[in-house]
Protein backbone atom coordinates (compact mmCIF):
# COMPACT_ATOMS: atom_id res chain seq x y z
CA UNK A 1 0.00 0.00 0.00
CA UNK A 2 1.47 3.44 -1.23
CA UNK A 3 1.77 6.14 0.92
CA UNK A 4 -0.67 8.14 -0.42
CA UNK A 5 -3.25 5.20 0.38
CA UNK A 6 -2.15 4.65 4.10
CA UNK A 7 -2.88 8.05 4.77
CA UNK A 8 -6.28 8.32 2.82
CA UNK A 9 -7.39 4.86 4.89
CA UNK A 10 -5.93 6.72 8.16
CA UNK A 11 -7.98 9.85 7.54
CA UNK A 12 -11.18 8.26 6.28
CA UNK A 13 -10.92 6.07 9.77
CA UNK A 14 -9.98 9.33 11.72
CA UNK A 15 -13.35 10.93 9.82
CA UNK A 16 -15.44 8.29 10.85
CA UNK A 17 -14.54 8.20 14.14
CA UNK A 18 -14.97 12.17 14.51
CA UNK A 19 -18.41 11.73 13.42
CA UNK A 20 -19.46 8.85 15.42
CA UNK A 21 -17.80 11.41 18.47
CA UNK A 22 -19.52 14.02 17.49
CA UNK A 23 -23.07 12.24 17.23
CA UNK A 24 -22.47 10.95 20.67
CA UNK A 25 -21.96 14.47 22.16
CA UNK A 26 -24.70 15.62 20.30
CA UNK A 27 -26.87 13.26 21.53
CA UNK A 28 -25.36 13.35 25.49
CA UNK A 29 -25.45 17.01 25.06
CA UNK A 30 -28.93 17.69 23.71
CA UNK A 31 -30.42 15.42 26.61
CA UNK A 32 -28.80 16.76 29.18
CA UNK A 33 -29.97 20.00 28.01
CA UNK A 34 -33.65 19.18 27.72
CA UNK A 35 -33.24 17.32 30.59
CA UNK A 36 -32.69 20.71 32.25
CA UNK A 37 -35.43 22.91 30.47
CA UNK A 38 -37.90 20.38 31.45
CA UNK A 39 -36.79 20.97 35.14
CA UNK A 40 -38.73 22.70 37.50
CA UNK A 41 -35.88 24.18 39.35
CA UNK A 42 -35.15 27.85 39.68
CA UNK A 43 -31.92 27.05 39.39
CA UNK A 44 -32.15 25.45 35.61
CA UNK A 45 -31.52 28.31 33.38
CA UNK A 46 -28.03 28.96 35.21
CA UNK A 47 -27.60 25.28 34.90
CA UNK A 48 -28.26 24.94 31.28
CA UNK A 49 -25.88 28.70 30.96
CA UNK A 50 -23.44 26.19 32.44
CA UNK A 51 -23.73 24.02 30.13
CA UNK A 52 -23.80 25.75 27.01
CA UNK A 53 -20.67 27.81 28.23
CA UNK A 54 -19.06 24.52 28.92
CA UNK A 55 -19.32 23.11 25.44
CA UNK A 56 -18.21 26.22 23.55
CA UNK A 57 -15.21 25.98 26.07
CA UNK A 58 -14.46 22.52 25.62
CA UNK A 59 -14.61 22.64 21.71
CA UNK A 60 -11.97 25.68 21.96
CA UNK A 61 -9.45 23.51 24.02
CA UNK A 62 -9.84 20.39 21.73
CA UNK A 63 -9.33 22.61 18.53
CA UNK A 64 -6.49 23.79 20.32
CA UNK A 65 -5.25 20.53 21.62
CA UNK A 66 -5.41 19.11 18.50
CA UNK A 67 -2.77 21.77 16.89
CA UNK A 68 -0.72 21.28 20.14
CA UNK A 69 -0.42 17.19 19.54
CA UNK A 70 -0.04 17.87 15.40
CA UNK A 71 3.11 20.14 16.25
CA UNK A 72 4.12 17.94 18.63
CA UNK A 73 4.51 15.35 15.57
CA UNK A 74 5.99 17.68 13.14
CA UNK A 75 5.19 16.33 9.54
CA UNK A 76 2.52 14.01 10.49
CA UNK A 77 0.13 15.64 8.17
CA UNK A 78 -2.52 13.28 8.65
CA UNK A 79 -3.47 14.30 12.07
CA UNK A 80 -3.28 18.05 11.12
CA UNK A 81 -5.52 17.76 8.51
CA UNK A 82 -7.98 15.93 11.19
CA UNK A 83 -7.24 19.01 13.14
CA UNK A 84 -8.76 21.42 10.77
CA UNK A 85 -11.57 19.50 10.31
CA UNK A 86 -12.85 19.65 14.03
CA UNK A 87 -12.70 23.78 13.85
Amino acid sequence: MSTDASQTTIKACLLDELRLSEEQLNVIYNKSKGDLEDSDSIAAKSAIDALVSSQEQFILFRSSECQRQSALMMGAMVLMKYCWLVK
